[in-house]
């Protein structure tokens, strides 16, 4: 009887995790921002001169256009070709939107171009009042 009863709750604890299932509250969880778009060029004068600036420091800005808000990301002088940016995700969370960004690097062994290059990224939203951040993730 002890071993039915042993056998009985070790499976119940490998079926169900040995966890009680959690809720939470909908607020507690990021939520997926409005939708972007990957801008491309010609950008309008403004983008044009935030992207001229920040391509080579680096960090980002915040443009609002014609019902537009345009985030330029620049990573800043890199020593090859073979760098590029993409957007992870961009959540709306605790009232502002985060877009997480990935530094995309050549594989050891690639073969690149040996000239120096400035990743960027240029994505569109529509206009908001939230603030904008942005967050570069390592991958």
């Amino acid at each position: 009887m002890k071993g039915l009863i042993t056998l009985w709750l070790s499976l119940t604890i490998f079926l169900t995790g040995g966890m009680p299932e959690m809720t939470s509250h909908p607020s507690d969880h990021p939520q997926p921002a409005a939708a972007h778009e990957i801008a491309s060029p010609p950008y309008p004068k403004q983008v044009e001169e935030a992207w001229q600036a920040i391509r080579k420091e680096g960090g980002y800005d915040v443009i609002d256009q014609n019902e537009t808000r345009y985030v330029v990301i620049g990573a800043g002088q890199r020593p090859t070709g073979g760098y590029s940016l993409q957007i992870d995700r961009i959540e709306n969370k605790n009232g502002k939107i985060i877009v997480y960004v990935v530094e995309k690097k050549p594989a050891p062994s690639a073969l690149t171009t040996q000239a120096i290059t400035y990743p960027s990224l240029v994505i569109s939203l529509p206009a908001h009042d939230e603030a904008i951040d942005v967050v570069f993730v390592e991958r």
